[in-house]
């Protein structure tokens, strides 16, 4: 069966391509107080950075640094809210230039680091142009071998269950057996390998530190103790203890066709797959139960496409005793309608998560991560082509031409590996810049009232109301007005903000620095009052 050792190569090369969802964005700064090349009139009591999206408790810090380099802060960074670091400064700073440098832990576990420039007074000379954010982003071999090995392995081990139980029609020979208690072997092997390596991997990453550097106790440690990463790997953990357990016990057993026999094991691994799937970005999202969940869906889907495809291949193409040697026709045509529907949902799962990432239709061709899947869509398709013609000719058993087929497979996968090395290191594109609101909406009398909202990002943001009438003249007796702010949630809205706008001049009213504290659906109520009492109401909704 080993013999065959290219199937298992092709079948790493292929999860490695159908499956880089750790590849998310790293956090990005969205704002940061005092902003970058600010100059302020007086010391601020701290300074904060908000991210976009949550950044770990474990592995960060800020410093701010006099223009002598000496240190200003006091020392206790904390994190409030997942996505805001803050720092509280000394006392009596005098005027001059500082610098902000931090360094925090995304949550898709990548280090990202930054500086950012401020004066209190006027910066006299101006600033140095200094990173404000910085994700490392050189290809981490370590990490792309381990996740070959650990998603070869969780193909390897679903792929020979389901044969057992779906897809191979007749009784299992002892020779079939053999191979197929070999293969789980093997699958859990390389399983638990590349489980007990993403401790240190995570560690290498999340302290920035070499790979050897990442098995410091204390730093092991603290990945534990102090990253999502860490408690969700001890739980991983646990979960393939009792799954290789569960899973022994079933091989001793015998019978590799009874879902009573192998219901234990099956569960176990939908919960290994599930843990998986909270790693990462995806689990960092505002969406966080869409994005996981797809994660999952995609783990599963390729994991029985590819698992199925590589058990067939093993299992029923090296020579086997007479009896089983018709039966396989009949197991690829079991197969089949498994196949298309994990394919179905491997491209949906793909598409959707791709829309998160890339944000916009322009990043897909101008960015480097939205060029390099389109590549990888390319070699997708032509992969599934081959398959399909491979599965074609093994169904009308051309064997030539067969292994013309495999061949170019393998070259595809190839192709596709090497491309995964550089994409999986490719943080996704910074969020587009975002673009001032506007809306107009009309009221009794054909009257307008306006709302502009700038720079209609998460952090502070100016608010605008104007009140016209339907000839375009100012409506100029507006007394008062106020906004209630609130986030349109998918079980009901959460509680408003109220807040007083100030008169700029008649029928123009604003309010500054407003937080809008994410990105999502906000609805502003907009209530004002004339000088004959006349109420004025509208409702905007804004979206980013």
């Amino acid at each position: 069966m080993f013999k065959n050792s290219k199937w298992l190569l092709l079948l790493m090369v292929m999860f490695a391509f159908f499956i880089p969802k750790e590849a998310f964005a790293h956090a990005y700064v969205v704002s940061s107080n005092p902003a970058a090349n600010e100059e302020l009139d007086q010391q601020p009591p701290s300074v904060s950075i908000t991210f976009s999206e949550g950044i770990e408790s474990g592995f960060h810090a800020i410093k701010v640094l006099n223009a002598k380099g000496d240190r200003v802060d006091k020392g206790d960074t904390v994190i409030k809210d997942q996505k805001i670091m803050e720092a509280a400064l000394k006392k009596n700073l005098p005027k001059g230039i500082y610098t902000i440098q931090w360094n925090a832990v995304s949550a898709d576990g990548h280090s990202v680091s930054g500086m950012i420039p401020f004066s209190i007074g006027k910066a006299a000379g101006g600033f140095d142009q200094l990173e404000q954010g910085h994700t490392d982003e050189s290809i981490d071999v370590a990490s792309t071998i381990d996740k070959a090995f650990l998603y070869t392995s969780f193909s390897l081990f679903l792929g020979t269950i389901l044969f057992g139980l779906l897809w191979f029609k007749t009784a299992i020979s002892p020779v079939l057996a053999k191979r197929m208690k070999r293969l789980l072997t093997v699958s859990l092997i390389m399983m638990g390998g590349a489980l007990v390596f993403q401790l240190p991997i995570q560690t290498k990453s999340a302290a920035d530190v070499s790979f050897w550097g990442a098995f410091q106790s204390s730093l092991l440690q603290e990945t534990i103790a102090s990253t999502s990463g860490g408690s969700l790997w001890m739980m991983l953990m646990a979960s393939f203890v009792l799954l290789t357990i569960w899973t022994i016990v079933a091989v001793r057993k015998g019978d590799f066709s009874s879902f009573r026999v192998w219901l234990f094991p099956l569960l176990l691994f939908t919960v290994l797959l599930w843990l998986k799937a909270q790693i990462g970005h995806p689990a960092a999202t505002d969406n966080k139960i869409l994005t996981t969940s797809l994660d999952f869906i995609h783990l599963v889907s390729a994991s029985i496409w590819v698992g199925g495809l590589t058990a067939i291949v093993l299992l029923l193409m090296k020579k086997l005793p007479n009896e089983d040697q018709p039966l396989m026709r009949s197991t690829l045509a079991a197969f089949h309608p498994w196949a298309l529907l994990s394919v179905g949902l491997i491209v949906f799962s793909g598409f959707v998560n791709a829309i998160f990432i890339l944000q916009s239709f322009d990043t897909l061709f101008q960015s480097a991560y939205g060029r390099t899947f389109l590549i990888k869509l390319g070699l997708f398709i032509i992969m599934g082509l081959l398959g399909l013609m491979h599965y074609l000719m093994l169904k009308w058993e051309k064997k030539q031409k067969r292994s013309i087929s495999l061949r170019a497979e393998w070259m595809i996968g190839i192709a596709i590996l090497l491309l995964t090395a550089v994409f999986t290191n490719i943080p996704s594109p910074p969020p587009p810049a975002p673009e001032p609101f506007f809306g107009a909406n009309q009221v009794e009398h054909r009257d307008i009232v306006s709302l502009s909202i700038t720079p209609n990002a998460p952090g502070k943001n100016s608010f605008e109301v104007a009140f016209t009438k339907k000839n375009g003249e100012t409506i100029t007796d507006i007394q008062s007005v106020t906004a209630k702010i609130h986030k349109v949630a998918l079980f009901g809205d959460e509680t408003p903000s109220e807040f007083q706008l100030k008169r700029l001049k008649n029928g123009h009213f604003s309010a500054e620095n407003l937080l809008l504290n994410e990105k999502g659906t906000w609805k502003i109520e907009i209530h004002a009052l004339t000088g004959s009492f006349k109420n004025i109401d509208t409702t905007f909704i804004r979206r980013n």
